[in-house]
């Protein structure tokens, strides 16, 4: 019985702890980011290496990460980029079964995320 509650209590820690560190790697890109006005390469690099790092925590120790996190990062797999106001543009449409639709793309590389709108129901 006291072998059990350890372990539990164990892996509770390490994932409590996988998800501080995944929260202060979050702040700090987008600190980065958002101070990188020069596009330094350097700064820019360093902080595509922290969001690389900051998804496979995230996946290593089964973290979910909030979805305004994930929406922060872009999905393609050579950019890791961190979006900030600069970085990308948002647009709205609708296709043709008139859904409507957020349209976000990433400036670095044009890479595009749709992200459908929910019908508000009366």
């Amino acid at each position: 019985m006291f072998g059990e509650k350890e372990e539990v209590t164990k892996e509770h820690t390490s994932v409590s702890h996988a998800y501080l560190r995944a929260n202060f790697l979050q702040k700090f890109a987008l600190k980065l980011a958002s101070s990188n006005k020069k596009k330094d390469e350097s700064l820019d690099l360093l902080q595509r290496r922290i969001n690389k790092e900051l998804r496979e925590i995230s996946f290593t120790n089964k973290v979910f990460l909030n979805t305004d996190i994930k929406r922060s990062i872009c999905k393609n797999k050579k950019c890791f980029n961190t979006l900030v106001e600069d970085n990308f543009e948002i647009k709205k449409k609708t296709n043709k079964k008139h859904q409507s639709f957020i349209e976000r793309t990433c400036k670095k590389c044009d890479h595009v995320v749709r992200y459908k709108l929910k019908k508000n129901k009366k």
